[in-house]
């Protein structure tokens, strides 16, 4: 008697993939869930320009696709891509929306340090309050050393003249 590669229980009839009638149902209606969930979610980073909103989605969608990762190990169909390529995909969006971020900050620590010109090589108060975000922003990137370059920037910009 066969036996089904998910609930491990003999059965008279397995499908090709070695699931059993009831975990090739339970399978199915999973994968279509979570992938809705998904695609609903990847909508919501491509439409919105929340950045907290973008986080919370890439976060979601790569949650839902390291679910379905047990499903791709199996060799049971879900629907391209895979959940693998869908987390790498998703890490590198969310790197990419973090990167927007950090740049946008620094950009307004520009705008505040040539609006109050005169205050310098003192650097405006919200420096250290960027330098802290920049570190919240580096921990939460799955690629840390994309921000190299933001963050010598901005070293170069506003922490040298307070250390000289």
């Amino acid at each position: 008697m066969p036996e089904c590669i998910i609930c491990r229980r003999k059965v008279l009839v397995v499908d090709q993939k070695g699931l059993c009638g009831e975990c090739r149902a339970a399978a199915t209606l999973e994968v279509a869930t979570r992938l809705d969930t998904i695609y609903l979610h990847y909508r919501t980073v491509q439409g919105s320009d929340d950045f907290e909103e973008c986080l919370k989605s890439c976060d979601l969608i790569i949650k839902e696709a390291e679910a379905l990762l047990p499903y791709e190990k199996l060799e049971i169909e879900v629907a391209p891509p895979l959940p693998s390529e869908i987390i790498d995909m998703m890490r590198e969006i969310k790197d990419d929306i973090i990167m927007e971020e950090a740049e946008r900050l620094l950009q307004s620590l520009d705008a505040n340090t040539a609006a109050d010109s005169s205050r310098l090589p003192i650097p405006p108060p919200p420096c250290g309050e960027v330098a802290l975000k920049l570190q919240e922003l580096k921990s939460m990137m799955s690629a840390p050393s994309r921000l190299a370059d933001i963050e010598r920037e901005f070293e170069e910009k506003y922490r040298t003249s307070i250390m000289d």
